[in-house]
């Protein structure tokens, strides 16, 4: 079903090679959304204690989900990525009752495919897309395509946090030294 799935994201994101990161990562979300057929693609930051995490990137046809909007962590699927420092991929809700993700309440959240990401060597949180219809069984192929986009995304986010870093540096205003 993926067989050629990285490549034609890859072949995307080739075709303008000199987008912007934010571009490139919203390429990339569309592109998995299309290939996973799923509705929404999320890009969460688990805060460092732990206890929240944040909406770094989005990507949906059907709502809109705020970047920058902070959920509770508790128990629900980035956690548990997070934790297990793995994929979890579940295609109908309907066999859970234990865990609801935050994004539930914006809408009705009947599938779920995430994997924990990391950034400059660290987990910084989670990638994952999400239905709001119940989903085929996710098969081999989709867990690979996970753990390639998730190298992907990764090398991304940490490209943009040295892009963000140099900005920085570069913004800063010197110190006037006055000598008498």
């Amino acid at each position: 079903m993926h067989s050629h799935s990285v490549a034609l994201i890859h072949q995307r994101l080739a075709q303008d090679d000199t987008q912007a990161v934010d571009k490139r990562l919203n390429t990339i979300l569309q592109s998995a959304c299309e290939l996973l057929t799923l509705d929404v693609a999320i890009i969460s930051n688990v805060n460092r204690t732990g206890k929240t995490y944040t909406l770094a990137h989005t990507f949906s046809r059907t709502i809109t989900l705020p970047v920058g909007k902070i959920f509770p962590l508790k128990v629900n699927f980035c956690a548990l990525a997070v934790h297990r420092n793995a994929p979890v991929m579940i295609h109908n809700m309907a066999l859970l009752s234990k865990f609801r993700h935050p994004c539930h309440n914006y809408f009705t959240l009947e599938a779920y495919i995430g994997i924990p990401i990391q950034v400059n060597g660290k987990t910084f949180g989670t990638l994952n897309f999400c239905g709001t219809t119940p989903h085929a069984p996710f098969i081999d192929t989709d867990y690979a395509l996970m753990l390639n986009l998730a190298v992907i995304v990764g090398d991304l986010m940490t490209l943009k946090a040295k892009n963000c870093a140099e900005n920085a540096r570069e913004t800063q205003v010197a110190p006037i030294i006055v000598t008498v």
